[in-house]
Order: C-alpha cells, then structure tokens, then sequence
C-alpha cells in the first residue's frame, strides 16, 4: 500500500469518529459552533477537548452538553477538604456587683425553752399585721406605739406577743417598754406583785435608762418595764418633759431594732399622748363587742389633735356570727 492509500485510510477513519461522536452527543454541528462561542473554532478542536475514545462518555458530561443539569465533578477526583474554625460564642459584658447595704448586727440566735404557746396560732396573723404596718408607713419604723380608747381592748396582748414575734421570726433586738404600772405584765411568769422601776423611774427621778431595762432568756428580747405604783410617772411629767421622751426615742432607736410600745388607754391616761407625738407611729386597737364606735372614734379624733402619726386601727379577736353559707347566698 503507497503512502496515499495510508493517508485515505486515516482520513475516512476520522471522519467516521466524528460522525459517530456527534450521533453519541445528540447535537447538530450548529449546536457545537453555539457552545464554542459562536465563532469559527474549528470542528476538531472542540473535539479535542474530550477523552481519545469519544464513544463511551460519563452521562453527567452528557448532561451538561445537552443542557439537563450542571455538572458534578467525578467521583475518582478527591474534593479537597477545609478546615472549619467554629468562631467563639461571645462572652456576655460582667455588670459589677453592687455593694451590700449595711445591716445592723443580729442578735444571737435564740436559746430559751419557754416559747409561748399562743404564738404559734397567732404567728400568721402577726406577720400580716407587721407586713400593713411596713406597707404602709414611709419608712420601717424603729418605735410603735399601741393603744385603744378603753380596757379590755387587747392592747398589751398585742404589744407583747408583737414585740416577741419580731425577735424569734425576723431576728431583730426588739424592746417591749410597758408604759401601764397597774396594767397585766405578761412578761412575768412568776408572782405578779413583783415590781421593777421602770419607766417611771426614768421620768422621776431620771435614771439612766441602761440600769433599768431587763434581760430576758430571749438574747434579743429586752423589756422596760412600766414600774410600780409609787412611782408612777406623772401625766405632767410625760407631756412636759419633752426632752426626756425625744431622748428615750433616741435611746431606743439607736439601741434597738424595734421597740414596741403597749400604751395606756387614751380617755384614761391623756400623758399616753406626750408618747404618741414622739414616736414613728401609732396603731389604734379595737375589740370586737367591746369597743363601742363612738369612744373610739374620740380616742382616734384625741390622737390627731394631739399631732399623732396615727397609722390605722386594728380590729382585735374578729368574730362571724353569720354563718359562711349565708354570706354566700348574699355574693
């Protein structure tokens, strides 16, 4: 065979490869100038660019040619992998602590055995009372006073138990100052015909107060007690002595936590009102079926006259004589 028969073979031979490349692609020789860019790239260069064996292609080459899909890389081709940095959560911003509030020094804890047994009854009713008296005054008030218009009311009672209660529940040094010589003294457990100078030593004969106020087995629990009946103060000495009473508020509120005041009644004893003035404020106490509305609401118009921190009244030992299930009938 000459030089020129070999030179025809291999002509028609590539010229078969190109036919039967363009039949495996299902596109025209138009659609092949289109991808080129549309210029006059020759036919065998855009051939050029696939594998020497055009017949057997990978279907996502054909895909991308004939317009199906975008194309994949293959999968004997690694994907290089990247490191992923996490980024750091950011650190909320620290608000600096504010400083504690300075608190009075706390008595120590309680070591007595004789507990009243009425307190425990009463202690949701007497943490309600202290929580009005704190809700509604102006600031915690360092001397209370209460009182009623008659006997019979419940004041000492009251005053006791409230005075005690804020001790052992709140841990507070609390002062019970009985201002009543001839009145009941709870705070005795033995004979009641002991006496002590108290209150009215403090306005008689002006005693220091330090020598005069009593310990108890309570350590944070402190009485003053109101004397005896020859040494009663003075209803003059009371209202006149102003001095004396702004220095026994002085003393109890620097001294003190709370100091409670079980005051006389107020139609019987008018030098309970020289104490009323002085003090932070003042309570009214009413009994149910004793209190009478008139007498009480002198007493309460005597305290406000008398310029009174007057900071309500309190209705004592409350009773339903109408039964639940009329009340219910009534709504």
């Amino acid at each position: 065979m000459t030089k020129g028969d070999w030179e025809r073979a291999f002509e028609k031979n590539r010229g078969e490869s190109r036919d039967s490349l363009s039949g495996a692609l299902g596109i025209r020789e138009s659609r092949l100038h289109d991808i080129s860019g549309g210029g006059d790239r020759p036919r065998e260069e855009l051939l050029s660019v696939f594998p020497e064996s055009p017949s057997v292609l990978p279907d996502s080459w054909e895909n991308v040619f004939c317009g199906k899909q975008e194309a994949a890389p293959p999968s004997s081709i690694p994907t290089p992998t990247e490191s992923v940095v996490q980024p750091e959560e950011p650190v909320p911003p620290t608000t600096p602590a504010k400083p504690a509030r300075p608190r009075p020094p706390s008595p120590p804890p309680y070591s007595g055995t004789s507990q009243p047994a009425v307190l425990k009854p009463l202690q949701s009713h007497l943490d309600n009372l202290w929580a009005s008296i704190l809700l509604h005054s102006p600031e915690k008030p360092r001397n209370l006073l209460l009182c009623g218009s008659g006997p019979g009311e419940g004041v000492t009672f009251l005053s006791f138990h409230l005075a005690l209660f804020l001790y052992l529940e709140y841990n507070l040094k609390v002062l019970y100052v009985d201002t009543d010589p001839g009145g009941k003294r709870p705070y005795l457990q033995g004979s009641s015909k002991q006496s002590f100078p108290g209150l009215g030593a403090y306005f008689n004969q002006g005693r220091p107060l330090d020598s005069l106020i009593l310990k108890t087995e309570f350590p944070g629990f402190f009485i003053l007690p109101g004397g005896d009946l020859g040494n009663t103060a003075k209803t003059s000495t009371i209202i006149g002595e102003k001095e004396s009473v702004e220095a026994l508020m002085d003393y109890t509120a620097t001294h003190f936590h709370a100091a409670i005041f079980d005051g006389t009644p107020v139609l019987r004893s008018p030098g309970i009102l020289g104490l009323a003035k002085a003090v932070d404020q003042v309570v009214l106490v009413c009994r149910y079926k004793v209190s009478r509305r008139e007498v009480s609401s002198l007493a309460l118009a005597k305290l406000r006259e008398c310029g009174a921190p007057v900071l309500g009244v309190i209705l004592n030992d409350r009773r339903y004589p109408i039964p639940s299930r009329v009340y219910k009938i009534l709504k």
